[in-house]
């Protein structure tokens, strides 16, 4: 039986919780984000990475939210996503995978109830705002063409 998207966002967000147990949760997410591709650095050459961790935690807290259907939250994403956009800081659509990659494999470490159907669970609800962020992106990129 298929489980729905909002048993998987409880699931998600207990782990979230788990995860975030751990002072150093967002700090070892970036160690990962950071080493992940060569470019990424550059992005935050000058960023106060305490600033940056908490802007995470957040960050993730409306993910989650947007994979349950939050108003609230899908505000907040369109805000994200514009603030990453072409026209502002361009992040390059290519480097959300090493964004997801790198938290994933942080969430795997640090949750110690990690399962394959939670760790499936992290992976649909956070592409789900990935994904929206990619598309303003895009959206942006094509008209201004």
């Amino acid at each position: 039986m298929e489980v729905s998207i909002k048993e998987k966002v409880k699931s998600v967000q207990m782990s979230f919780g788990r995860c975030t147990m751990n002072p150093d949760f967002m700090k070892e997410f970036y160690d990962e984000f950071l080493a992940s591709h060569p470019s990424v650095k550059d992005y935050f050459k000058n960023t106060d990475m305490q600033v940056q961790r908490a802007l995470l935690k957040n960050g993730l807290t409306y993910l989650i939210m947007f994979a349950n259907g939050s108003a609230l939250a899908k505000g907040k994403m369109e805000r994200l996503g514009e603030s990453h956009d072409k026209n502002h800081m361009n992040i390059n659509p290519q480097l959300y995978k090493y964004w997801v990659n790198s938290l994933l494999k942080v969430i795997k470490m640090q949750d110690s109830k990690m399962t394959k159907e939670l760790f499936d669970a992290w992976k649909e609800v956070i592409l789900l705002g990935v994904k929206k962020m990619i598309s303003m992106h895009n959206a942006h990129a094509q008209t201004q063409a």
